[in-house]
């Protein structure tokens, strides 16, 4: 099951009966990302009295993970990873209720891609099986012109954008992006670089 926003107030005890003020800033039904300043140890017990669409829980969980506010991850909140655990029958149809009410609405997203230096901004639909990403490429809007030069040609060419397609080959692991491009032939051809 994906992880979905699901903003709510969240009140954490933990074995030492401190009583932390938190916000679940997202949820799946194994665990959520609390945003927090005040950290508590990875690996502590604790539990979560939450609100979940209405319903009032007291969730049991561990400390799976900290992120601090200085560090690498500087520029994104500070908080714990808590993944529930013993959960009893009733937590689970709670949890899993309101993250399929959640499945199928996208989230804005930023998505590092290798060999980018700057992460693409998309939509991310939620799928019962994880997350489908879309995003709009300007640069290939059908009809677009485009002025292109074979590699060693002395002439460029232009064209519009007639069609564009991702190919997969299952005997590659890196899909092809194919863009067709129909020349125009009334266009006068320039000079290459």
């Amino acid at each position: 099951m994906p992880r979905v926003d699901y903003r709510a107030p969240v009140w954490l005890h933990d074995p030492w009966h401190a009583r932390i003020r938190a916000e679940i800033a997202n949820l799946s039904e194994g665990g959520a990302f609390l945003e927090t300043a005040r950290l508590l140890p990875v690996d502590s017990d604790v539990t979560c009295d939450v609100s979940l669409d209405g319903q009032r829980r007291f969730l049991r969980g561990r400390v799976a993970w900290a992120r601090e506010a200085a560090g690498p991850d500087r520029d994104r909140p500070p908080g714990i990873g808590v993944e529930f655990q013993a959960l009893t029958a009733e937590d689970t149809d709670a949890l899993r209720e309101c993250v399929v009410q959640r499945v199928g609405s996208e989230y804005p997203v930023r998505v590092w891609l290798p060999g980018m230096l700057q992460p693409v901004t998309a939509a991310a639909l939620l799928t019962r099986n994880g997350v489908v990403l879309k995003t709009e490429l300007p640069a290939f809007q059908l009809d677009a012109k485009l002025l292109f030069e074979f590699v060693g040609g002395d002439q460029e060419l232009v064209g519009k954008v007639g069609r564009v397609r991702l190919v997969v080959n299952p005997h590659h692991p890196v899909p092809t992006l194919q863009i067709e491009v129909d020349v125009d032939p009334d266009a006068e051809p320039k000079p290459g670089r």
